[in-house]
């Protein structure tokens, strides 16, 4: 069955609902069109009649024509969510939020839930984020025979298509005369949604990254998740 939604124009399969639309979102889409001119209308009437007029405006993010009064005429986008997208897309502002998204790893300011909790070496406090980045500094204290180590501070900057990265590498690590830049990465494997699916392509991405930068500064990379030492991790306890 080849239908054709009343709302986009689309051609689709008709499995949705009467057949009339191809999805819920055109089917809520169409029911307020009709409405929407008149709402418009009675919105200018308003304002009108205030004392005010209304400019027509249209949102250079979803391209819906809107309005607004005179005194906010300067405004770009329809709503707060394409707003957040039209400044997403920014280049100066990816930049200024991956520089910021940075420094509040350097200050130990974390987004996820992970397991915060201190690791003692040699009489120094040494700040973990998940119990992955503590079980990979015990790793390297009593596997390894680690004689240095610290958090790392030096930025790794890469390229993901046309988008500039900056990537903050966990610790730096000393065994013997070998000196590791460590990064402590744990993966999803189940049930990935878009964002995840994103985390795992760019976890394969700064593995390489670790390495050429590790390459180029004379170190070596290592990359600790908890399937290097499944046994080890899980059995480690805070």
């Amino acid at each position: 069955m080849n239908c054709k939604c009343e709302n986009c124009d689309r051609n689709h399969s008709g499995e949705y609902g009467s057949g009339r639309f191809c999805s819920s979102k055109c089917a809520r889409s169409y029911s307020t069109k009709e409405k929407r001119s008149k709402i418009n209308e009675k919105i200018r009437q308003k304002l009108k009649e205030s004392g005010h007029g209304l400019v027509q405006k249209t949102c250079p993010s979803c391209e819906k024509i809107f309005f607004v009064a005179w005194n906010k005429r300067k405004q770009r986008s329809c709503s707060r969510r394409c707003s957040a997208l039209l400044s997403n897309k920014n280049p100066d502002t990816k930049k200024k939020q991956s520089i910021a998204r940075i420094n509040a790893i350097k200050n130990g300011k974390q987004n996820h839930f992970g397991i915060k909790c201190k690791y003692n070496f040699q009489g120094l406090t040494i700040r973990c984020d998940s119990k992955i980045e503590y079980a990979c500094l015990d790793y390297f204290e009593n596997i390894m025979g680690a004689n240095q180590m610290r958090r790392c501070d030096e930025v790794i900057i890469y390229l993901d298509g046309e988008d500039t990265r900056r990537y903050l590498p966990d610790f730096i690590i000393n065994v013997d005369k070998t000196e590791y830049i460590v990064e402590c990465k744990s993966f999803a494997s189940k049930d990935l949604n878009t964002k995840w699916r994103k985390y795992n392509e760019l976890a394969e991405i700064k593995k390489i990254e670790l390495e050429k930068y590790a390459k180029k500064t004379n170190r070596k990379s290592f990359w600790f998740t908890k399937n290097l030492h499944s046994d080890y991790y899980s059995k480690l306890k805070l």
